[in-house]
This record gives structure tokens, sequence and C-alpha cells, in this order.
């Protein structure tokens, strides 16, 4: 067997919103257990364990964001379609789609200022923000909550400084509580967004539209409450979501169809000269 996510973009609409369907359901049943599971290994105080899963539960309902982007992408935008399914395989984008749901940018040109600072692959940061050399940030967060390693300080030159052991260090009085990722995809499952008549309507709603670097929080919290209002309608009259509603309407990320989230190189030899110019040593 091989990864085949890009695949979808060949099908036509119906086969494509049913499979879609699908995926986020398969999503939506995984996060529920990882979120279900990080609150009982957190009221336990197993912290490490709560922490593995808590970036598991948001990693993975990351794919919710990623599945209805690429419905919202436009169908004449194949290349862009296929490349946001294939951010199903990776971490930094999945990473920057958790990240978007606690965004709230007055425009869309702040979007693409946050997504070029969290896409490279190392950056200048410490009390004076230009004092060490890190990896690419939501990289370093990840594995520093999930993993033992042995790392080198390549601050100062390419030889290296000083190694050291790193661990995934404890949080005094750590509690885990579930993030507007995982809360906005479990929304997404609970209001009916993600059956195949549901999609349908986010497609016709959202494909006519391109963001553009003016592109205001209100035309797109225009387009995500007229979304939530045609989908109200397929569900029976008795049948209320309000809550999820509520979430869906204050966390589903802008659209990043458009935007490259993959990692973006940086020379470690620039950051470097930029650091000597500055250091007052």
């Amino acid at each position: 067997m091989v990864p085949a996510i890009k695949d979808l973009s060949q099908l036509d609409d119906p086969d494509f919103f049913l499979e879609v369907s699908t995926g986020i359901k398969h999503v939506t049943d995984v996060v529920r257990g990882l979120d279900a599971a990080a609150q009982v290994a957190s009221s336990a105080r197993l912290d490490h364990p709560s922490r593995v899963l808590d970036a598991l539960a948001k990693e993975e309902a990351s794919k919710v964001f990623i599945l209805l982007d690429a419905v919202r992408c436009p169908r004449k935008r194949s290349e862009d379609r296929a490349r946001t399914l294939g951010y199903f395989y990776d971490h930094v984008a999945k990473g920057i789609y958790a990240d978007s749901a606690n965004w709230k940018p007055a425009n869309y040109a702040e979007v693409q200022r946050i997504v070029t600072n969290l896409r490279e692959e190392f950056y200048l940061d410490g009390p004076y923000d230009l004092d060490w050399i890190f990896p690419n940030q939501i990289t370093q967060h990840r594995n520093s909550n999930l993993y033992v390693d042995y790392l080198r300080d390549d601050t100062e030159s390419s030889s290296g400084g000083p190694r050291y052991w790193s661990r995934p260090v404890a949080e005094t009085g750590f509690k885990y509580w579930t993030k507007s990722v995982v809360g906005t995809a479990l929304a997404i499952d609970d209001a009916g967004v993600a059956t195949p008549e549901a999609l349908a309507i986010v497609a016709k709603i959202w494909r006519p539209f391109t963001a553009e670097a003016n592109t205001s929080y209100e035309e797109i919290d225009a387009r995500v409450t007229q979304t939530i209002h045609e989908i109200r309608q397929l569900r029976p009259q008795n049948d209320s979501a309000c809550a999820a509603e509520r979430m869906i309407a204050c966390c589903w990320p802008w659209p990043l169809w458009s935007l490259d989230l993959r990692v973006s190189k940086v020379s470690k030899e620039g950051l470097r000269e930029k650091r000597r110019h500055w250091s007052p040593h």
C-alpha cells in the first residue's frame, strides 16, 4: 500500500465529496479518542503521555482543515488542490493548519506574513530576538514535546557548539485542555459540515472566491456565516448544533490552499552574519 491522498484531486465532485466526507469522519473518530485519552492521562497526572496525545490530536485534527481547504479550492486550480492534499504527510504544514485555528488576522496579508514566518527552516530568537539559531519552530516545538534527542548548537559556526541532551520537560501544574483545532474539527462533524451534501455547499460558496492581500476579516466571516446558515437547512428542524456552529464561526481557519506551507530554505550562514552585525561582542 502507498499513500494516495493526492489521487482525490482527480475525482469528479460527487465522488470527491463522498471520499472527503468519509475521510473527515474517520479523522474525527480518531481525534475524539485522542482527546478523551489525553483528558484521562492528564487527570492521572501522566504529564508526558497527555502531552503526546495532545500533539497527536492537534496534528490529526488539522487534516480536517486540509480536506475542507481542498473542497474550497476551485476546480481549475488542480495543482493547488493536489499540493494542499499532500499536506496530509507534512508535519510543518499540519502544524500551520493547527495553529491557524487561533489566528485573528485583520486581513490576508497578515495571514501570509504568519505563514512565511512559520515556514522558515531556521530562525533567530532569544532574549534579544537574535541570540541563537533555532530550527523551524513548529518542528522544534513538536519534537521537544515528544522526543528525547541529542542536539548541537550551530549558532556561532558550522562546526557547532556545545552538545546536549534534550527531553520533554514536565510543566508544573500541567493540565490538558481541548485545543481550538481539535474543538473545531469535532464541531465540523457535529454540525454536519462534513456530509457530502454540506461539502457541496462549501464548494459552492467558497470556490468562486480567492483571498487577496487586502481581503478582510469581515469578508471571510460573511462567507463562514453563509456556509453555516445554508448547511443548517440540511438538518432536521429539531436538530440543534448551536455550540458547534459557534465554534466553527470562531475558529475555522482562513483559506490556505493558495499558499505554500512547506518548509522554506534558510541559510544558517546568513543568519550568523545577521547576528554578527548585531552582536555587541
